[in-house]
């Protein structure tokens, strides 16, 4: 185990901003887990774990302790859809490698950057899919307990965009994460820019692999490649309201897009509310923008300080809350 100083923590962040971790440390194993720890009590240090730093924000005073990079590896097929993988590989590589297996269940989060273990912290998803839907239980190392535990799906306590992990930051260190796939492929409806996608291209074997380059090509033209463009992705989450409040916005905009979610509360589409707010490839005098196909996504283009960001951030959810009433919640973490 190789614990460097004074790491620059922009370039594990994809918005490319922050200042200088004290110590960092990539962890393989779980003994490295453990070690790492022991470096930390003894010096008297708080702890940080990252995976690909893909949802993370830092400031620009960097992290005063010890950063823990998730590079735990590793695949371990159970039966013929079911399998262990390690934290630390590539997400977006294992939805491939299940394609390939021509397993459904994670076909539609293709092109969605980042590691495993970061996807049960906020409960990814896209087009119609969660890992919730696919996930057997988390290997996780408990810090609070220094024990190594398995949590269960039900455990997890998932919901839109959280976890038990999210809400309990800093407690648990994900090693590895099960899920279960299935052979029997996705059927309509789908959403409809995937729809538009295969009626476009005379595709109707909806097989895992066709929607994975579905799902892939609607992201490039959406979205930005963080390793080419400074962006954390959807920078902002749909906003779920009570009814009195969208009854009143759909009498005014009849178009406003919107789901209907439990007890009577109505999810609506974040990126909608930024472009009818006029912040449809906004560029902002400080090097942030919005990105010019996808609103949601927050790109830094040349902004060299987390204030600019930050300022950025409440011009476009005071400007959104003025008009519609919804206050917007950022969905990358800010350390």
């Amino acid at each position: 185990m190789n614990i460097l100083k004074n790491v620059n923590l922009g370039q594990y962040s994809s918005m490319g901003l922050g200042g200088n971790a004290k110590y960092l440390v990539e962890i393989t194993n779980v003994e490295d887990i453990k070690d790492a720890l022991d470096f930390a009590k003894d010096n008297t240090l708080n702890t940080l774990m990252i995976g690909g730093g893909n949802n993370l924000i830092f400031s620009d005073k960097g992290f005063d302790g010890l950063v823990l990079i998730n590079d735990i590896k590793g695949i371990e097929q159970i039966d013929e859809a079911t399998f262990k993988i390690g934290a630390g590989e590539d997400w977006d590589e294992f939805v491939d490698f299940s394609v390939e297996k021509d397993l459904s269940g994670i076909e539609c989060l293709s092109k969605i950057p980042g590691k495993m273990g970061s996807a049960p912290i906020q409960n990814i998803g896209a087009y119609g899919q969660e890992i919730k839907d696919t996930l057997i239980s988390v290997e996780v190392y408990d810090l609070d307990n220094n024990e190594i535990k398995t949590l269960n799906n039900s455990e997890c306590d998932f919901s839109y965009r959280n976890s038990i992990f999210k809400k309990n930051p800093g407690k648990y260190f994900v090693i590895s994460i099960t899920l279960k796939l299935h052979k029997e492929h996705m059927k309509p409806p789908f959403y409809e820019s995937v729809n538009k996608y295969l009626t476009d291209n005379n595709i109707n074997e909806y097989t895992p692999r066709n929607l994975r380059n579905a799902v892939s090509a609607i992201r490039l033209v959406k979205l930005p490649d963080p390793k080419l463009i400074k962006n954390c992705g959807s920078f902002f989450t749909n906003p779920i309201i009570e009814k009195e409040l969208m009854d009143k916005l759909v009498s005014k905009y009849p178009e406003i897009p919107h789901w209907e979610e439990k007890d009577d509360r109505y999810k609506v589409s974040a990126a909608w509310l930024l472009e009818s707010t006029g912040f449809k490839n906004y560029h902002d005098k400080n090097g942030m923008a919005t990105w010019k196909n996808q609103p949601l996504v927050v790109v830094n283009e040349n902004a060299k300080s987390i204030n600019d960001l930050l300022e950025f951030k409440d011009l476009i959810v005071d400007k959104v809350q003025e008009k519609f009433d919804i206050t917007l919640e950022m969905e990358p973490v800010l350390i």
